[in-house]
């Protein structure tokens, strides 16, 4: 089955459907633009990694459709029953296929043909975590062995760390890391993803709820916002997946169950607790209570009770004047348990108790709106700290005085000098820190922007949780592998 899939993906472009593959941003954008850089001027293997579902076979497609280097693509999906051996013959009998001068040929003579052709043969790997121990390296020295062969590993986060234990070469590849989308790009993302045939939603229903939610959901990762899509068609009439409501639905349905009991139960309770009483006590309980309504007052026994609800206030645009205390009244449920237990007593009491007087309704002040005065100060600003932006040289005196066993974190790689000079204008706390190295990648002027150097691998990744939010996606390079490379670019 592996094989059939390897076979249909490394038919000949020509014979290939064109697909458009979205690389989502701007930044996805630029690292395809690195990849592309590092595959023409190294033959350093390298690593795609980031968490399952960031988009790092989206990448790889994305490479072979477009061919933007001369060669040949060959694609294979990682699989712990590969061994070196198999995965020799698979790209000789590829080249065969590919470059019928190259028929009969070892892979070795295959590569050095392809290599006067000034040709490169690309290998992509996807899911290299499933790779047996060790395969990693022994593909890693065949690469550099061979100047036409191009490795490329495809791991997850996870996958990264555990083999870099067991392949020690893992540490001098190259690195591209797929971040996850911010809020922003999220909601680009699902806009576009609306434009697409048969699309569960539309792009008028990608609200900021929606937005929130997903994000919520699936922490700004590609491969689960996708898999998010078919629980969205509902989301603006529900307010939130199906699988919500259902839980919303249970919860009531045993609510009403449990008041259902409850008033099943109600009854006997009160007989019983009839029962109980003593015989005079039974009777005065046998006497119904008159309760009636009438426009939005109780009469009780004859006594009009005002309605709860009607003894809110209502809100009025003014503000009341204190009322004098009111002394206190027994309340309805005090006479009704005297008449119970001392019905003569409290018909006495009934008959002489003598009308209380009303109280003062609230008198009514004009409330005059407050202006709030802001005391008149003179704020000083100081002239902000600027970089010159005609500096002509940039930190590579710096970067081949490192040592080569020490490691710096790469920040950004930029487009413009202009936006070298303002991210350290905005960062002047860290411009001791801060280098910059001017270099050409894909054919384009580059501008990589470099933090520190750390004699560890693991004081430099420590080191990256003191960095602004913009920089969390730093990568940690060996300088040794940051020498050569500006060293073969210039």
């Amino acid at each position: 089955m592996v094989e059939k899939a390897n076979q249909a993906a490394n038919r000949p472009y020509g014979l290939a459907k064109p697909a458009i593959k979205s690389l989502i941003t701007a930044e996805r954008a630029q690292k395809f633009e690195l990849l592309i850089h590092l595959i023409i001027n190294f033959n350093r293997p390298l690593i795609v990694n980031g968490p399952a579902g960031i988009g790092k076979s989206t990448l790889l497609t994305v490479l072979r459709e477009q061919r933007p280097v001369e060669g040949h693509y060959y694609f294979m999906a990682g699989d712990h029953q590969l061994n070196f051996a198999a995965i020799q013959e698979r790209l000789r009998s590829f080249l065969e296929t590919e470059q019928p001068a190259c028929k009969g040929f070892s892979l070795d003579d295959a590569i050095a043909l392809l290599e006067q052709k000034k040709l490169k043969l690309i290998l992509m790997i996807d899911n290299a975590g499933e790779l047996i121990p060790g395969l990693i390296d022994t593909l890693s020295e065949y690469a550099l062995a061979n100047p036409a062969l191009r490795v490329i590993f495809s791991l997850t986060q996870d996958e990264l760390y555990i083999k870099s234990r067991s392949d020690r070469s893992v540490e001098d590849c190259h690195f591209i890391e797929l971040l996850p989308l911010s809020e922003k790009q999220c909601r680009d993302f699902l806009q576009n993803l609306s434009g697409k045939p048969d699309a569960p939603i539309s792009f008028n229903a990608v609200s900021d709820n929606m937005v929130e939610y997903v994000y919520r959901e699936t922490h700004g990762i590609p491969g689960k916002i996708i898999a998010e899509l078919p629980r969205l068609s509902d989301f603006e009439r529900l307010g939130a997946p199906v699988r919500f409501s259902i839980g919303l639905f249970a919860l009531l349905a045993i609510a009403g169950i449990a008041f259902v009991g409850w008033e099943a139960l109600a009854p006997e309770s009160d007989h019983e607790l009839t029962e109980s009483l003593p015989r005079s006590q039974q009777q005065a309980l046998s006497v119904p209570l008159l309760v009636e309504k009438f426009a939005g007052k109780q009469m009780v026994n004859d006594r009009i009770v005002t309605d709860v609800s009607e003894q809110k206030p209502k809100m009025t645009n003014v503000v009341a004047a204190p009322v004098a205390a009111v002394p206190d009244r027994k309340i309805e449920t005090t006479v009704k348990n005297e008449a119970i237990n001392y019905p003569e007593v409290v018909s006495e009491a009934a008959e002489n108790r003598k009308p209380e007087s009303p109280i003062a309704g609230p008198s009514i002040i004009k409330a005059e709106p407050l202006v709030p005065t802001v005391a008149d100060e003179k704020i000083e600003t100081k002239p902000q700290e600027t970089i010159d932006s005609n500096r002509s040289e940039d930190d590579r005196t710096w970067l081949f005085k490192q040592s080569s066993d020490h490691f710096t974190l790469q920040l950004m790689v930029l487009s413009s000098r202009q936006s070298i000079v303002n991210v350290l204008n905005k960062y002047q706390h860290l411009k001791q820190d801060l280098k910059y190295l001017e270099t050409r990648i894909g054919g384009k002027e580059k501008f990589i922007l470099l933090y520190g150097s750390f004699s560890s691998h693991v004081e430099a990744e420590r080191a990256t949780g003191k960095l602004p939010a913009e920089f969390k996606g730093a990568w940690v390079r060996r300088f040794a592998v940051l020498q050569n490379d500006i060293k073969n670019a210039n």
